[in-house]
């Protein structure tokens, strides 16, 4: 973490959390936030860091709450997700961060950054899970028997009977008295022993109990320096109360009654998500991804596997960052890519193959958005025109397209958005709430580079053409 700043901030609920940034960036990239899982906190990126600083993308990686130098209450009703994303918001706040968030979560960090996927998609640009696949929000309450052997083998395994021990009154003092033990059950080398600690009933309890570090590390694991400082991180009973909140969050509902209020249509993740499976994790297979992918809640989905245990990023930070890497160039970058300015002929670029946005002179021609072989991108249609205004000309875009077309529209507002900052105009887009949508203008601003003109986006109809070309 040395290449980064660390930094405390009071979250406006009083709440007091520590956070690191990079300091050198460009700022029409986006942002990567990075939100660690458990038991963990900001360290465990410390070996992924060296190989994306050079995206030159601002990076912020908090501890999150219940963790390290974050403050760790113990009312579960503070782990309420809702809230914790409001923290995240005043985080990004504090870092002059509006929008273009890329989120990369590893275990607990991916169902966290998918709720603040769909909480705030108008701040995000796309997302990462490693380890754990998209979670649709839940909004029955769990029943904790039937949630613990959910899934249940014959050989008598559940991938999720680990929870029992986690929930239980027990779990803090027991992690606590025995974190040596913890850490061989977390890191141990055998190839089955997340399922062999995970995965059946009383397992992980009996290896504590019996205090066992007989077990041989994987290689990352014996490292003094990253043992030695997540020893001293876990050390105490309040430390693992507060990272079992998480938990136990699901299991009192907390989690459950805000996820009641996001509406089954905005499951789906409107953005680039890029899932990154380990093999050598049981609990987690690369499986499990095929259901909300195939209820058809990520459209634009990137799948990539690791020959790895649950915790890549110590065990193959280089390969996990290559992958995110060459996902980030080829699917993410071209969405923000610098974009010509509007006396320019045509504006370009990939989205699968290359995508071309032929610019119309006027308000009766349109953008086709077409593939390299000059087909029809998916029926989608962009209206483009210039039209004469009071104070100047104004360059109008009106979206035509389904839902399902959201993330070309994002597409389009990233690279319009980098353009702004490029050329040091200091403008932004602003909150892309889809909700908000439906009104006829969305923002409006004025550009000096552009010499005069103005910026209007909508999201309407032809009638929203007609209404605008009469003013």
């Amino acid at each position: 973490m040395d290449a980064l700043q660390g930094k405390q901030l009071q979250v406006k609920r009083g709440l007091n959390y520590r956070y690191f940034v990079s300091s050198h960036y460009k700022a029409s990239n986006p942002s990567l936030l990075l939100l660690h899982g458990w038991p963990d906190n900001a360290n465990l990126w410390q070996y992924v860091l060296p190989y994306l600083l050079p995206l030159n993308c601002k990076i912020v990686v908090p501890d999150l709450l219940g963790y390290a130098g974050t403050d760790k209450p113990t009312d579960l009703e503070a782990y309420n997700h809702r809230l914790m994303c409001q923290d995240l918001l005043d985080i990004l706040a504090a870092e002059g961060i509006e929008d273009n968030v890329i989120t990369i979560g590893h275990d607990f960090g991916c169902w966290f950054a998918a709720r603040f996927n769909l909480l705030h998609p108008e701040r995000c640009l796309a997302t990462v899970h490693i380890g754990i696949a998209y979670m649709p929000p839940m909004p029955q309450a769990l029943d904790p028997d039937m949630f613990f052997h959910l899934g249940q083998q014959d050989d008598g395994s559940s991938r999720y009977i680990y929870w029992e021990l986690f929930t239980s009154p027990e779990a803090p003092k027991l992690f606590a008295q025995h974190n040596q033990a913890v850490w061989h059950a977390l890191h141990g080398a055998p190839d089955d022993m997340v399922k062999q600690m995970f995965c059946f009933k009383d397992a992980f309890k009996n290896f504590l109990l019996q205090d066992r570090t007989d077990v041989d590390l994987r290689p990352y694991a014996q490292d003094k320096d990253l043992h030695d400082a997540w020893i001293q991180d876990f050390s105490t009973e309040v430390q693992w109360e507060a990272s079992f909140a998480w938990y136990n969050s699901f299991i009192s509902s907390v989690q459950t009654e805000v996820d009641k209020t996001i509406a089954p249509e905005r499951f789906r993740l409107e953005m680039p998500v890029l899932f990154i499976s380990c093999d050598s994790d049981a609990v987690n297979p690369h499986s499990t991804i095929d259901g909300p992918k195939d209820a058809g809640l990520l459209p634009d989905l990137t799948e990539k596997e690791l020959h790895s245990g649950h915790w890549c990023p110590y065990e193959k930070p280089e390969e996990l960052s290559m992958m995110i890497i060459e996902w980030t160039r080829v699917e993410v970058m071209p969405m923000i890519a610098a974009i010509r300015p509007p006396r320019l002929p045509r504006l370009q670029w990939y989205y699968g193959g290359a995508i071309i946005f032929e610019r119309a002179e006027n308000l009766g021609l349109e953008m086709r958005i077409l593939s390299e072989d000059g087909k029809s991108f998916d029926g989608s249609r962009i209206k483009y025109g210039i039209v004469p205004g009071a104070d100047g000309k104004k360059v109008v875009l009106v979206f035509q397209h389904s839902n399902r077309d959201r993330v070309v529209e994002r597409r389009l507002l990233a690279a319009l958005r980098a353009y702004l900052l490029e050329k040091g105009t200091g403008l932004s887009v602003g909150d892309f709430d889809p909700e908000r949508m439906a009104a006829l203008t969305v923002v409006e601003f004025q550009s000096g580079f552009t010499s005069g003109w103005s910026f209007t986006l909508h999201r309407r109809t032809i009638e929203c053409i007609r209404r605008e070309n009469e003013v």
